[in-house]
């Protein structure tokens, strides 16, 4: 939906057909269908490309938080009013650093998960939001200025709700 409503000239919405294409360029996208055909076909990571796909994979968090930090405009901030913006920031950071690892729990008692498998799908229900949604409000024409702030401030606030997610599990 972000590449058929983002901010577009003219302010009309993608037609299907652009939508589509633009989702079928998307290098996130790309590398996650050719990885699945590589797995699906048995034939794995080509020799000799393993030790460089594990250095750019190594990489690839800490460039992502880079071009996060670039991202960030506190200007977008005051024009969106900083208590309207810090509103609907620190709402984001509840549902998602709060009231997802809580879904998350409910859903793993429901169906009877307990021990590691429970605590690894809680605490991965726990992450901050990912710096490559950044990437792709940017490259979809989203709100990128918007999705930064969030990014940053889920970063921030895990710092303080990942410990307590260890200590109740532990």
């Amino acid at each position: 939906m972000v590449t058929r409503y983002g901010r577009r000239t003219g302010g009309t919405p993608a037609g299907w057909r652009e939508a589509g294409r633009s989702i079928a360029r998307n290098p996130l996208i790309l590398a996650c269908l050719g990885g699945a055909a590589l797995n699906a076909l048995g034939i794995g990571v080509p020799l000799g490309l393993g030790a460089v796909l594990d250095i750019f994979g190594r990489a690839a968090l800490a460039f992502g938080l880079l071009s996060v930090g670039a991202g960030l405009s506190f200007a977008d901030v005051s024009r969106a009013g900083v208590r309207h913006a810090g509103r609907g920031i620190a709402a984001t950071c509840a549902v998602k650093l709060i009231g997802v690892p809580l879904v998350a729990a409910l859903a793993c008692a429901l169906l009877g998960l307990e021990g590691v498998s429970a605590g690894v799908v809680i605490l991965f229900a726990a992450l901050p939001t990912a710096s490559s949604s950044y990437i792709l409000a940017r490259l979809m024409g989203g709100d990128a200025p918007l999705m930064a702030q969030v990014v940053a401030a889920t970063t921030v606030g895990a710092a303080f709700t990942m410990p307590v997610a260890l200590a109740v599990l532990g």
